[in-house]
């Protein structure tokens, strides 16, 4: 799988990228709905225009951690599976999480996945185990 996903890397400002060797990548909104990311790997990234990861199954790590977003970013419905980090991510329109799930919260061994969501972003556990995504009372979305 390749971890470059534009030529600019690390400023993507394609309003679409698909790697055609993994089917992954991040999309413009409008996108390909149901994308499955492995090791998804945007740290530091810079995306220079609206993104989407409408759907996107991110079937182990999804590190957003200190990217830019410059426009708006959705995750509407997008299923975490493994850890997630939003650390030190920089949203200029703010994150849109709703309907998105986080599948195993805690390790097989009973110990807590390391997941760092955005200021005002939570997980709200469901029965049967997981959660979903919610956004915090007080915060509203852009």
């Amino acid at each position: 799988m390749s971890t470059t996903p534009c030529s600019a890397w690390p400023v993507c400002t394609t309003s679409r990228w698909l790697d055609r060797r993994s089917r992954a990548g991040h999309h413009h909104t409008g996108g390909h709905y149901g994308t499955v990311l492995s090791n998804a790997i945007f740290a530091g990234a810079t995306f220079t225009g609206d993104a989407s990861f409408a759907g996107t199954t991110f079937s182990s790590d999804a590190d957003f951690g200190y990217a830019t977003f410059s426009n708006d970013v959705r995750f509407w419905g997008a299923t975490f599976t493994g850890n997630a980090w939003f650390e030190g991510t920089t949203f200029a329109g703010g994150p849109r999480f709703e309907g998105a799930r986080v599948t195993h919260p805690v390790t097989p061994e009973g110990g807590q996945k390391s997941h760092v969501w955005p200021p005002g972003w939570g997980v709200r556990p469901v029965p049967g185990g997981g959660g979903t995504l919610e956004e915090a009372q007080g915060h509203a979305a852009s």
